[in-house]
């Protein structure tokens, strides 16, 4: 990463989010959750368009975290996807537990619960909800339901939180861990949970 403030530029992002002192792998959200998705993704793309050695392109998708692959590199993994599909305006992540992680010298696997609060309503089965939960809902039951019919009329309000559990893939490059994972689709398993 770049020299000055730049070489910790994702790390003070984070920083400024997390409610925790991180021990359990539990990232949380800032004081205001409507103002904050918006905040944060515009200061991660400006971290990570400004301050990243050879990333001069913007092209999220190829920055390494330094450190372990872990719940704060599935965090940022998550955030790089929901940029990619313009999710910030719907949802914003509040938690991501760190479940499992297997890891050798080259490749890792963490799977993770991300949790999503609802900023703006969507269809229980549409294009926002596949490509920003990583899965297709069920009303009735509340659980995800990737074969759920595209034709319900149900959406999610306003508050309502989201729980999505998957396995995140990464690689190590000299500079870190990269997240291969380019999609939230398909979850092992997700459950919707009424608002606060």
């Amino acid at each position: 990463m770049a020299g000055g403030d730049g070489a910790n530029a994702i790390e003070n992002i984070f920083c400024q989010r997390r409610a925790g002192d991180g021990m359990d792998d539990d990232i949380g959200i800032g004081q205001n959750v409507v103002d904050g998705p918006g905040d944060f993704i515009g200061d991660l793309t400006g971290a990570l368009e400004g301050d990243v050695a050879g990333e001069a392109d913007g092209n999220v998708g190829e920055v390494a975290v330094a450190g372990a692959a872990n719940a704060d590199a599935v965090d940022l993994c998550v955030a790089q996807i929901h940029s990619a599909n313009a999710c910030g305006d719907f949802l914003t992540v509040s938690r991501v537990f760190q479940i499992d992680d297997e890891a050798d010298e080259r490749n890792a696997l963490v799977t993770a619960e991300v949790e999503m609060i609802v900023l703006s309503p969507f269809a229980v089965c549409s294009p926002v909800a596949s490509s920003c939960t990583g899965t297709c809902w069920d009303a009735k039951s509340a659980n995800a339901n990737a074969k759920a019919s595209p034709a319900s009329r149900d959406s999610f309000p306003v508050s309502h939180r989201l729980r999505v559990e998957k396995a995140f893939a990464f690689q190590k490059t000299d500079n870190g861990w990269r997240c291969t994972t380019a999609a939230l689709q398909p979850v092992d398993f997700g459950v919707a949970v009424s608002g606060r």
